[in-house]
């Protein structure tokens, strides 16, 4: 059974036989559904390979180990594990600062919904980012107010509040 890969790209040549041109379009079409068979399954959703034996690498490819339960993605000639993403909700009220740790890099999203008298939001992080991040409401009728903060190579982020009377509700997400 031939994939896309085994196609040549020059044939049916214009002196082929007409007669033929049946069995080059069944021949096309059996290496499509191959081909789109490895990571789909033909009826528009798309499938990663899975089991406990990888398969074949290339570049890009995604596998979910069922031995490790991990994902993993092969770049380069190996098979890496990618980190598992994490989404957790916070509630941050004045003088209360929420603290997430993870176990190694992470790119890190800080999403907040800002309602009148929130005060400043501060974000630290370990390794400390560069500018570090505060954000003051705008005042006036403009409530609430969104906070989006995305911070790479992360090991811990703190989110907490300064000069607030009210708590605030978001989401912390980690890839």
């Amino acid at each position: 059974m031939g994939t896309l890969a085994d196609l040549p790209e020059t044939e049916p040549l214009n002196t082929s036989p007409i007669a033929q041109g049946d069995d080059a379009i069944r021949e096309t079409r059996l290496a499509v559904k191959t081909t789109f068979a490895v990571e789909h399954d033909l009826v528009g959703n798309h499938k990663v390979a899975h089991g406990s034996t990888r398969p074949t690498g290339t570049n890009g490819r995604l596998f979910i180990n069922d031995s490790t339960g991990h994902i993993e993605v092969y770049a380069n000639g190996t098979w890496y594990t990618a980190a598992m993403p994490t989404f957790t909700s916070i509630t941050v009220s004045p003088g209360v600062p929420q603290a997430r740790a993870y176990t190694g890099p992470r790119t890190v999203v800080v999403t907040l919904l800002l309602p009148a008298g929130a005060g400043t939001v501060i974000v630290t992080t370990v390794p400390p980012y560069p500018r570090g991040i505060q954000f003051t409401p705008l005042g006036g009728n403009i409530s609430p107010q969104p906070f989006v903060a995305s911070m790479p190579n992360v090991t811990q982020v703190t989110v907490s509040l300064s000069g607030g009377s009210v708590s605030v509700t978001g989401y912390v997400l980690a890839i």
